[in-house]
Protein backbone atom coordinates (compact mmCIF):
# COMPACT_ATOMS: atom_id res chain seq x y z
CA UNK A 1 0.00 0.00 0.00
CA UNK A 2 1.38 2.90 -0.79
CA UNK A 3 0.31 5.38 2.04
CA UNK A 4 1.96 8.95 0.72
CA UNK A 5 -0.31 8.33 -2.35
CA UNK A 6 -3.38 7.70 0.06
CA UNK A 7 -2.40 10.95 1.93
CA UNK A 8 -1.95 13.18 -1.25
CA UNK A 9 -5.13 11.56 -2.95
CA UNK A 10 -7.01 12.38 0.61
CA UNK A 11 -5.66 15.91 0.94
CA UNK A 12 -6.78 16.64 -2.78
CA UNK A 13 -10.42 15.37 -2.17
CA UNK A 14 -10.65 17.53 0.73
CA UNK A 15 -9.51 20.76 -0.99
CA UNK A 16 -11.66 20.04 -3.60
CA UNK A 17 -14.90 19.88 -1.29
CA UNK A 18 -13.33 22.39 0.81
CA UNK A 19 -13.92 19.95 3.79
CA UNK A 20 -12.17 19.88 7.15
CA UNK A 21 -10.96 16.77 9.04
CA UNK A 22 -14.26 16.82 11.72
CA UNK A 23 -16.29 17.21 8.24
CA UNK A 24 -14.47 14.84 5.71
CA UNK A 25 -14.21 11.70 8.92
CA UNK A 26 -17.82 10.85 8.48
CA UNK A 27 -18.20 11.30 5.10
CA UNK A 28 -15.38 8.14 4.96
CA UNK A 29 -16.71 6.30 8.31
CA UNK A 30 -13.56 6.93 10.15
CA UNK A 31 -12.83 9.16 13.01
CA UNK A 32 -11.62 12.51 12.82
CA UNK A 33 -8.64 11.59 15.07
CA UNK A 34 -7.94 9.15 11.89
CA UNK A 35 -7.43 12.01 9.70
CA UNK A 36 -5.47 14.09 11.24
CA UNK A 37 -3.22 11.17 12.34
CA UNK A 38 -3.43 10.42 8.50
CA UNK A 39 -2.42 13.81 7.63
CA UNK A 40 0.07 14.50 9.89
CA UNK A 41 2.03 10.89 9.16
CA UNK A 42 1.21 8.88 12.10
CA UNK A 43 0.54 6.22 10.15
CA UNK A 44 1.96 3.40 12.95
CA UNK A 45 -0.88 4.01 14.90
CA UNK A 46 -3.24 3.86 11.85
CA UNK A 47 -4.43 0.46 10.78
CA UNK A 48 -5.23 -0.89 7.68
CA UNK A 49 -9.15 -1.12 7.69
CA UNK A 50 -8.74 2.59 7.76
CA UNK A 51 -6.75 3.05 4.99
CA UNK A 52 -8.94 0.94 3.05
CA UNK A 53 -11.80 2.88 3.91
CA UNK A 54 -9.61 5.88 2.87
CA UNK A 55 -8.67 4.54 -0.60
CA UNK A 56 -12.39 3.56 -0.89
CA UNK A 57 -13.67 7.16 -0.66
CA UNK A 58 -10.31 8.41 -2.62
CA UNK A 59 -11.48 6.01 -5.57
CA UNK A 60 -8.38 3.94 -5.52
CA UNK A 61 -9.61 0.85 -3.82
CA UNK A 62 -9.13 -1.02 -7.27
CA UNK A 63 -5.86 -1.96 -8.54
CA UNK A 64 -7.57 -1.85 -12.03
CA UNK A 65 -5.56 0.48 -14.08
CA UNK A 66 -7.41 2.99 -16.76
CA UNK A 67 -6.17 2.52 -20.65
CA UNK A 68 -6.51 4.94 -22.96
CA UNK A 69 -9.92 3.70 -24.93
CA UNK A 70 -11.15 5.91 -27.43
CA UNK A 71 -14.25 6.05 -25.30
CA UNK A 72 -12.14 7.35 -22.53
CA UNK A 73 -10.26 10.02 -24.17
CA UNK A 74 -13.84 11.12 -25.53
CA UNK A 75 -15.59 11.24 -21.92
CA UNK A 76 -12.67 12.70 -20.64
CA UNK A 77 -12.63 15.50 -23.49
CA UNK A 78 -16.56 15.68 -22.58
CA UNK A 79 -16.22 16.43 -18.84
CA UNK A 80 -13.81 18.99 -19.36
CA UNK A 81 -16.05 20.84 -21.97
CA UNK A 82 -18.58 20.82 -19.76
CA UNK A 83 -16.88 21.87 -16.43
CA UNK A 84 -15.02 24.56 -17.96
CA UNK A 85 -17.60 26.22 -19.89
CA UNK A 86 -20.63 25.38 -17.39
CA UNK A 87 -22.67 23.25 -20.17
CA UNK A 88 -24.47 20.11 -19.90
CA UNK A 89 -23.80 17.30 -22.29
CA UNK A 90 -25.50 13.73 -22.40
CA UNK A 91 -24.33 10.70 -23.89
CA UNK A 92 -25.48 7.34 -23.72
CA UNK A 93 -24.33 3.87 -24.99
CA UNK A 94 -23.90 0.09 -24.58
CA UNK A 95 -23.41 -1.50 -21.64
CA UNK A 96 -19.57 -2.65 -20.87
CA UNK A 97 -18.15 0.26 -22.95
CA UNK A 98 -16.83 2.14 -20.26
CA UNK A 99 -18.57 5.00 -19.52
CA UNK A 100 -18.83 4.94 -15.88
CA UNK A 101 -15.04 4.09 -15.64
CA UNK A 102 -14.30 6.74 -17.11
CA UNK A 103 -16.54 9.00 -15.35
CA UNK A 104 -15.54 7.79 -12.04
CA UNK A 105 -11.72 7.76 -12.87
CA UNK A 106 -12.37 11.76 -14.02
CA UNK A 107 -14.19 12.67 -10.66
CA UNK A 108 -11.10 10.90 -8.80
CA UNK A 109 -8.38 12.76 -10.71
CA UNK A 110 -10.06 16.07 -11.34
CA UNK A 111 -11.02 18.99 -8.45
CA UNK A 112 -14.11 20.21 -7.81
CA UNK A 113 -16.18 16.74 -9.24
CA UNK A 114 -19.16 16.01 -7.79
CA UNK A 115 -20.32 11.93 -8.75
CA UNK A 116 -23.75 10.09 -8.41
CA UNK A 117 -24.77 6.98 -9.63
CA UNK A 118 -28.49 6.53 -10.17
CA UNK A 119 -31.08 4.08 -8.94
CA UNK A 120 -34.70 3.17 -9.76
CA UNK A 121 -36.02 3.37 -6.78
CA UNK A 122 -34.51 6.55 -5.74
CA UNK A 123 -36.83 9.87 -5.15
CA UNK A 124 -36.51 13.85 -5.37
CA UNK A 125 -35.24 13.65 -1.69
CA UNK A 126 -33.35 10.74 -2.17
CA UNK A 127 -31.64 12.01 -5.46
CA UNK A 128 -30.88 15.54 -3.70
CA UNK A 129 -29.47 13.59 -0.52
CA UNK A 130 -27.17 11.39 -2.80
CA UNK A 131 -25.66 14.67 -4.68
CA UNK A 132 -25.00 16.54 -1.48
CA UNK A 133 -22.93 13.10 -0.29
CA UNK A 134 -21.24 13.64 -3.32
CA UNK A 135 -20.73 17.07 -2.13
CA UNK A 136 -19.68 16.60 1.08
CA UNK A 137 -22.89 18.11 2.62
CA UNK A 138 -25.71 16.68 4.64
CA UNK A 139 -28.78 17.62 2.60
CA UNK A 140 -32.32 17.39 4.59
CA UNK A 141 -35.54 19.04 5.23
CA UNK A 142 -38.16 20.29 2.58
CA UNK A 143 -37.67 19.55 -1.40
CA UNK A 144 -37.31 23.43 -1.63
CA UNK A 145 -34.64 23.26 1.25
CA UNK A 146 -32.83 20.40 0.19
CA UNK A 147 -32.43 21.99 -3.70
CA UNK A 148 -31.67 25.40 -1.99
CA UNK A 149 -28.63 23.94 0.03
CA UNK A 150 -26.96 22.15 -3.11
CA UNK A 151 -27.32 24.91 -5.06
CA UNK A 152 -25.61 26.99 -2.90
CA UNK A 153 -22.94 24.52 -2.12
CA UNK A 154 -22.78 24.50 -6.08
CA UNK A 155 -22.92 28.02 -6.55
CA UNK A 156 -20.15 28.77 -4.46
CA UNK A 157 -17.38 26.47 -5.95
CA UNK A 158 -15.47 27.93 -8.09
CA UNK A 159 -15.23 25.78 -11.04
CA UNK A 160 -17.65 22.77 -10.29
CA UNK A 161 -19.20 19.09 -12.81
CA UNK A 162 -21.83 17.51 -11.53
CA UNK A 163 -21.45 14.26 -12.84
CA UNK A 164 -25.37 12.30 -12.56
CA UNK A 165 -24.24 8.44 -13.82
CA UNK A 166 -26.91 5.81 -15.00
CA UNK A 167 -29.61 9.03 -15.11
CA UNK A 168 -32.00 6.38 -17.51
CA UNK A 169 -32.75 4.66 -13.71
CA UNK A 170 -34.44 8.21 -12.84
CA UNK A 171 -38.07 8.60 -12.53
CA UNK A 172 -39.34 11.79 -14.23
CA UNK A 173 -39.82 13.47 -10.86
CA UNK A 174 -36.17 12.66 -10.27
CA UNK A 175 -35.35 13.77 -13.43
CA UNK A 176 -36.94 16.84 -13.25
CA UNK A 177 -34.21 18.31 -10.63
CA UNK A 178 -32.07 18.21 -13.27
CA UNK A 179 -33.81 21.04 -14.92
CA UNK A 180 -34.27 23.06 -11.33
CA UNK A 181 -30.60 22.52 -10.63
CA UNK A 182 -29.65 23.58 -14.28
CA UNK A 183 -31.59 26.47 -13.72
CA UNK A 184 -30.64 27.91 -10.86
CA UNK A 185 -26.70 27.45 -11.21
CA UNK A 186 -26.49 28.55 -14.94
CA UNK A 187 -23.34 29.64 -16.32
CA UNK A 188 -21.94 28.93 -13.24
CA UNK A 189 -21.85 25.05 -13.19
CA UNK A 190 -21.23 22.14 -15.33
CA UNK A 191 -23.63 18.68 -15.90
CA UNK A 192 -22.81 15.34 -17.79
CA UNK A 193 -26.12 13.02 -17.72
CA UNK A 194 -25.03 9.27 -18.95
CA UNK A 195 -27.17 6.52 -19.09
CA UNK A 196 -27.59 2.99 -21.35
CA UNK A 197 -28.84 3.00 -24.67
CA UNK A 198 -33.04 3.84 -23.82
CA UNK A 199 -32.16 7.13 -22.30
CA UNK A 200 -31.28 8.54 -25.25
CA UNK A 201 -35.01 6.82 -26.71
CA UNK A 202 -36.82 7.77 -23.52
CA UNK A 203 -35.77 11.02 -23.90
CA UNK A 204 -36.36 11.84 -27.55
CA UNK A 205 -39.90 10.05 -27.45
CA UNK A 206 -40.57 12.01 -24.39
CA UNK A 207 -40.08 15.18 -26.62
CA UNK A 208 -41.70 14.24 -29.67
CA UNK A 209 -44.92 13.13 -27.54
CA UNK A 210 -44.37 16.54 -26.17
CA UNK A 211 -44.19 15.46 -22.40
CA UNK A 212 -44.24 17.51 -20.15
CA UNK A 213 -40.62 18.83 -18.96
CA UNK A 214 -39.15 16.43 -21.77
CA UNK A 215 -38.18 19.19 -24.34
CA UNK A 216 -37.16 21.55 -21.49
CA UNK A 217 -34.37 19.01 -20.43
CA UNK A 218 -33.33 17.70 -23.70
CA UNK A 219 -32.84 21.60 -24.37
CA UNK A 220 -30.83 22.09 -21.70
CA UNK A 221 -28.41 18.94 -22.94
CA UNK A 222 -28.35 21.03 -26.25
CA UNK A 223 -30.48 19.06 -27.96
CA UNK A 224 -28.25 15.99 -28.55
CA UNK A 225 -26.87 13.15 -27.54
CA UNK A 226 -23.14 12.98 -27.80
CA UNK A 227 -22.13 9.60 -29.59
CA UNK A 228 -19.58 7.79 -28.52
CA UNK A 229 -17.73 4.53 -30.12
CA UNK A 230 -17.96 0.55 -30.04
CA UNK A 231 -14.83 -1.09 -28.03
CA UNK A 232 -12.49 -1.87 -30.99
CA UNK A 233 -9.57 -4.85 -30.64
CA UNK A 234 -6.82 -1.55 -29.86
CA UNK A 235 -9.51 -0.71 -26.88
CA UNK A 236 -9.25 -4.20 -25.42
CA UNK A 237 -5.22 -4.50 -26.57
CA UNK A 238 -4.52 -0.66 -24.21
CA UNK A 239 -6.77 -2.52 -21.27
CA UNK A 240 -4.85 -5.70 -21.45
CA UNK A 241 -1.28 -3.98 -21.69
CA UNK A 242 -2.55 -1.45 -18.83
CA UNK A 243 -3.16 -4.15 -16.59
CA UNK A 244 0.28 -6.08 -17.33
CA UNK A 245 -1.29 -8.89 -19.48
CA UNK A 246 1.23 -8.32 -22.50
CA UNK A 247 1.34 -11.90 -24.11
CA UNK A 248 -0.12 -11.59 -27.81
CA UNK A 249 -1.69 -15.07 -27.28
CA UNK A 250 -3.39 -14.33 -24.31
CA UNK A 251 -4.60 -10.63 -25.70
CA UNK A 252 -5.95 -12.18 -28.93
CA UNK A 253 -7.93 -14.69 -27.11
CA UNK A 254 -9.59 -11.73 -24.62
CA UNK A 255 -10.24 -10.00 -28.01
CA UNK A 256 -11.97 -12.60 -29.55
CA UNK A 257 -14.02 -13.87 -26.36
CA UNK A 258 -14.84 -10.59 -24.91
CA UNK A 259 -16.81 -9.39 -27.90
CA UNK A 260 -16.17 -5.92 -27.40
CA UNK A 261 -17.58 -5.67 -23.85
CA UNK A 262 -15.25 -4.57 -21.22
CA UNK A 263 -16.75 -5.64 -18.43
CA UNK A 264 -15.87 -8.80 -19.92
CA UNK A 265 -12.40 -8.09 -20.62
CA UNK A 266 -12.01 -7.11 -17.06
CA UNK A 267 -13.41 -10.46 -16.02
CA UNK A 268 -10.85 -12.44 -18.36
CA UNK A 269 -7.87 -10.42 -17.04
CA UNK A 270 -8.85 -10.74 -13.36
CA UNK A 271 -9.14 -14.87 -14.20
CA UNK A 272 -6.08 -15.07 -15.95
CA UNK A 273 -3.99 -13.72 -12.69
CA UNK A 274 -5.68 -16.09 -10.66
CA UNK A 275 -4.00 -18.98 -12.15
CA UNK A 276 -0.90 -19.11 -9.82
CA UNK A 277 1.53 -19.86 -12.69
CA UNK A 278 0.60 -16.42 -14.67
CA UNK A 279 3.54 -14.84 -15.82
CA UNK A 280 2.33 -11.78 -17.84
CA UNK A 281 5.07 -12.12 -20.51
CA UNK A 282 4.82 -15.65 -21.30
Amino acid sequence: MDKVSVKNALVQKMESLQLSGNKVAPLIGISSANVSNILNDKWDIVGDQIWRKVMVYCGMASKWQPAKTANLAKIYALCQDAQSNHVALAFSFAPGSGKSFALKHYTATTKEVAYVECDEYWTKKIFLQKIGSSLGVTVEGTVHEMVETVVEVLNRKRNPLLIIDEADKLKDPALNMFKTLFNRTQERCGFILCGAPYFKIRIEKGVSRNKQAYQEIYSRLGGEFIPLTPVSSNDVGAVCKANDVSNPEHISAIIGASKGDLRQVARMIHKLKKDENYNANE
